[in-house]
């Protein structure tokens, strides 16, 4: 472990806080730790990272604090997300995730930042973890870092740094947990089974939180999870934060749970006495588990900082070399310039000979320009064929995701499944006609004709709520089906796709 101290930086909405770690063989070892609370609440976007910025120089002048450092990012300003897809090779994977993220990014991906890891594999489907924010707040930040002598090594998001936490605690076990954290504007909701993570951050306000919105955001949030990795109902649950919210959601939790449901303070992994756990719990936890996502990677961990704030640091540090080498090579031809003027004197009945070089050099010239044409003509067919990769992937999810959803329907088979495209405009869409069979099953005390079109109305209509829910569909524009036959209902969709 290194002996240098770096400094966890956690941002928070009201309060910014800054802890300097060292690192031995047992962890994180916490120095000190200071607090500015002069944060105005309810700060917009603009004005918060500038209120940040101020307390943060306010603290490395009282402290004389500098160096590297890890800054933890509020859940307000970062968009976190699971993404669940067909398993690809290592390689592919990344291309994968860009695709996915730009179906789901609240933002255009080009003004964001974002980072993904895997978080499980079993051979046939893939779970990610998808972490964005915007490219515009980061790179401000780092800057006015910078501008205080604080080099920024990684900016994490508030919602992962809980899973690092319960990794490292004695509660971890063999059965799935709920880990529900109340921060200042969100509930993080994390579940932790092995090795695999599921999150998500859902926002509240404690003058309107209420045992009723709590129990229907957790059922919500754990049919989500099913739904999204296959696995059980968490068996423990545990309620960590400052907010008084917390013990009113422990009392709603206890006649379903029992003791299954109970308090948690990350604070008691670290073995803190009372006079070192401050006021400021909630900070010191987030300082805590960044630290630990540091240190271990086999945790969770999503890193925002930009790759551009990089590239300008490594230029920084390499701009006296280049400087130098610029001087070398401006310095480097003058001795040879001396020499041919000397030269030229005496051999300039050698004329034709160097225009011919000259005609030699112009030859290969043109033959350089002929290659970067041909080279531009390459990179075109390599983008075709990356456009191509990219189709094949999304109409293999397609159609798995169809089949999925016939499969749910029931007793439901395809004629036909034909894609077309139509253009509107300036805009290309892409359209599947899709034409089957539904079988029908009925009480044959029932009237016929009252079921023929009773049933056939609810089967068509629940395969058609069914294809409505797909991230791959845009909507089901038509919809025609045959009641002649009582057993067998046949019809025709027309869906439109989404892009």
């Amino acid at each position: 472990m290194s002996a240098e101290p770096i400094l966890i930086i956690d941002g928070g909405l009201k309060s910014l806080t800054i802890g300097r770690f060292t690192f031995g063989e047992t962890g994180p070892s916490l120095q000190a730790s200071y607090e500015e609370k002069s944060i105005p609440q309810d700060a917009e976007e603009s004005s918060q990272v500038e209120a940040w910025a101020s307390a943060l120089k306010k603290l490395c002048k009282a402290h004389n604090l500098s160096g590297k450092a890890i800054w933890v990012l509020p859940s307000r300003y970062v968009f976190t997300a699971m993404l669940r897809f067909p398993h690809v090779e290592p390689s592919k994977q990344a291309q994968l995730i860009a695709f996915e993220a730009s179906q789901c990014l609240p933002f255009p991906l080009k003004e964001s930042v974002w980072d993904s890891t895997i978080i499980a594999d079993d051979g046939s489907q893939t779970g990610a973890l998808l972490g964005a924010a915007k490219a515009s707040l980061l790179e401000r930040l780092a800057e006015h870092a910078e501008d205080c002598g604080i080099e920024l090594n990684a900016i994490y998001p508030r919602s992962i740094v809980d899973a690092a936490l319960y990794n490292a605690s004695s509660q971890k076990g063999t059965q799935a947990t709920l880990l529900i954290h109340f921060g200042e504007e969100h509930i993080h909701f994390t579940f932790c089974d092995h090795h695999q993570v599921f999150i998500r951050c859902v926002a509240f306000s404690e003058g309107d939180f209420s045992q009723d919105f709590f129990l229907s955001t957790l059922d919500v949030t754990v049919e989500h999870y099913q739904e999204q990795t296959g696995l059980v109902v968490p068996q423990h649950y545990l309620l960590s934060g400052t907010s008084a919210c917390r013990l009113k959601a422990l009392e709603s939790l206890k006649p379903r749970y029992g003791d299954a449901a109970i308090l948690w303070n990350p604070l008691d992994l670290f073995g803190l006495k009372s006079t070192e756990r401050t006021h400021a719990e909630e900070g010191l936890a987030n300082l805590y588990a960044a630290a630990l996502l540091t240190v271990n990677p086999e945790f969770t961990s999503v890193n925002l900082l930009p790759m551009q704030v990089l590239r300008a640091r490594l230029l920084k540090r390499e701009k006296p070399w280049l400087t130098i080498a610029g001087l070398c090579l401006l310095l480097t031809p003058v001795p040879y310039w001396l020499f041919f003027k000397k030269m030229r004197s005496e051999y300039a009945f050698k004329d034709e000979q160097v225009q011919s070089e000259i005609q030699q050099v112009e030859a290969i010239n043109a033959s350089m320009e002929l290659g970067q044409a041909r080279l531009a003509s390459l990179e075109t067919s390599i983008q075709k064929l990356q456009d191509l990769g990219a189709a094949e992937m999304y109409w293999s999810g397609f159609l798995d995701d169809l089949q999925e959803r016939l499969y749910r329907t029931k007793d439901v088979w395809l004629d036909s499944l034909e894609r077309s495209q139509d253009e509107q405009g300036n805009v290309m869409s892409e359209r599947v006609d899709l034409v089957g069979r539904l079988l029908l099953t009925h009480d044959k005390a029932v009237d016929d004709a009252t079921f023929s079109q009773e049933t056939a109305s609810l089967r068509v209509y629940d395969l058609v709520e069914s294809l409505s829910g797909s991230m791959f569909i845009d909507r089901v524009e038509e919809i025609n089906f045959d009641t002649k036959d009582k057993q067998v209902l046949k019809f025709k969709l027309a869906l439109l796709l989404a892009h």
